[in-house]
């Protein structure tokens, strides 16, 4: 009944800034990110947590109202962290001062990084000739760059599996929807391998 409600829901990318004074509630936030917060190495990582678990209980309240919280995450066999009793999907993701969260109930990846200047041994290594081509021939060069980042990142993702990053391209010729958002400085790509031409609601906090 879930699935049949919610099989044609919009997917939905939600963008806000890191609040390094931000505190935990413990009354709402998952036991899998009380956990991460209790292991986190600095009050940075910490602040990335907090603001990441605020993130995705405010997008599964806008999408799903009726959710009680606190959710249980899980991690499947790869790690990635999934809802274990909500029909929906999610992906987080966090660079500089900004985070990011991408919420379906489909298979969903999301990235967001900050504008970088063209790293050439990143060139190399992990992009395709066709991408590195894009990136050297683009009048901006760092935007570029970042923007096929995010792209690869989304979708290694959004597939939950360690994937190479030279292994595929971003640019032409994927399956699944690849949506990409440019706010404030930050590329924030989103992917969606079950749905080939998917729209994306973008909601900035």
């Amino acid at each position: 009944q879930n699935h049949r409600r919610y099989a044609r829901m919009t997917p939905r990318l939600y963008i806000s800034e890191i609040d390094a004074t931000a505190t935990a509630d413990e009354a709402i936030f998952s036991r899998y990110r009380l956990d991460k917060l209790r292991a986190a190495k600095s009050a940075a990582r910490r602040a990335e947590g907090i603001c990441a678990e605020r993130l995705l209980i405010y997008a599964l309240r806008d999408t799903m109202p009726e959710i009680e919280f606190p959710v249980e995450i899980v991690t499947d066999k790869s790690g990635k962290p999934e809802l274990a009793d909500v029909p929906l999907r999610f992906s987080l993701s966090h660079s500089g001062d900004c985070c990011a969260c991408a919420v379906y109930d489909r298979a969903i990846g999301v990235d967001i990084q900050k504008r970088a200047a063209a790293d050439m041994r990143i060139l190399e290594r992990r992009f395709t000739p066709r991408e590195r081509e894009y990136v050297l021939n683009s009048a901006d060069r760092g935007a570029a760059f970042t923007r096929v980042w995010t792209m690869k990142e989304s979708y290694v993702k959004a597939h939950g599996t360690r994937i190479p990053l030279n292994s595929f391209c971003t640019i032409g010729g994927l399956a699944g929807t690849m949506r990409t958002a440019e706010h404030g400085g930050y590329f924030c790509s989103v992917y969606i391998p079950d749905e080939p031409s998917a729209e994306l609601e973008i909601k900035i906090l």
